[in-house]
């Protein structure tokens, strides 16, 4: 067991060296001139077993390191992975991480840090901190990720709302890309045919509610792209008041046309026992 914070760097410094080393090995001005190791799944099943099991190791690192050295190759590894059907394992890991960390106050607070690294993906290009990335990151892994991620998107999205209420300033990307995710959920369709969607509106506006309550003079952006949806909002207003006449409209008409139907026979019925009298 872990307990002398001498230890704590050594191994903080190890795990974040070798984590990054994927990342760094791909953004090389030439290529094949850094070695890259594959084992960045196993070390980060022990991040996740440090962290788990012990408390002092994860104060230590929430409260000297620098977290960010952590969350950039694990957003790394998820955005890279979606493409991969064999990471699926290694998106797992890195999201129970992740969300393990964000109910830490400190972690959330450290993510208001500007990122200022340049990933070998294709990231939208954005000026803004940590969150933004982790926002961003989210965003593509539910609109352009496998099917087989559906079973994070609870994840995912707690994950978010738990960071909300410490990050200052969202920049427009990642603004834009929440309130993306909120409309996409919220058409009428999806929330009637698909029973986890409310879920998922839940989160989105303990999300945006967050935003609003705590950190509003710093979101103008956020705010500008939620004002902009007024006409979801709108929308779900009318949902939760009562059903929409529509839902009904296809049952009556059946109604009537076996009615009208029924009246046709009966009519005919009635002709035929004339003519034979």
């Amino acid at each position: 067991r872990l307990a002398a914070e001498d230890a704590f760097e050594a191994v903080f410094q190890g795990l974040c060296r070798l984590l990054n080393n994927p990342c760094e090995a791909n953004n090389t001005l030439l290529p094949s001139s850094m070695k890259q190791i594959s084992c960045f799944q196993e070390l980060l099943i022990l991040l996740w077993k440090l962290i788990d099991e012990n408390k002092e190791f994860l104060g230590y690192i929430l409260r000297v390191g620098d977290v960010n050295e952590l969350v950039v190759p694990m957003l790394y590894f998820m955005y890279e992975g979606r493409k991969d059907p064999s990471k699926i394992g290694l998106i797992h890991i890195c999201t129970f991480i992740l969300l393990l960390l964000s109910g830490e106050r400190n972690f959330c607070v450290n993510l208001n840090a500007a990122y200022s690294k340049k990933l070998p993906v294709e990231l939208p290009p954005f000026t803004g901190n940590h969150a933004d990335l982790l926002y961003i990151v989210v965003h593509k892994l539910i609109t352009d990720g496998p099917g087989k991620l559906d079973t994070l998107y609870d994840i995912f999205l707690t994950t978010m709302s738990n960071v909300s209420p410490y990050i200052k300033t969202f920049c427009m990307p990642a603004a834009l890309r929440a309130t993306n995710l909120f409309e996409a959920f919220a058409t009428r369709k999806r929330l009637l045919n698909n029973p986890h969607y409310p879920r998922y509106m839940v989160f989105l506006l303990e999300v945006f509610n967050n935003v609003i309550q705590y950190q509003y003079e710093g979101n103008p952006h956020f705010i500008y792209q939620i004002l902009r949806r007024k006409k979801v909002f709108a929308e779900l207003k009318e949902m939760a008041e009562g059903p929409h006449p529509e839902d009904h409209a296809p049952a009556d008409a059946d109604k009537h046309k076996r009615a009208a139907s029924e009246e046709g026979a009966g009519a005919e019925g009635g002709k035929k026992e004339g003519a034979v009298s």
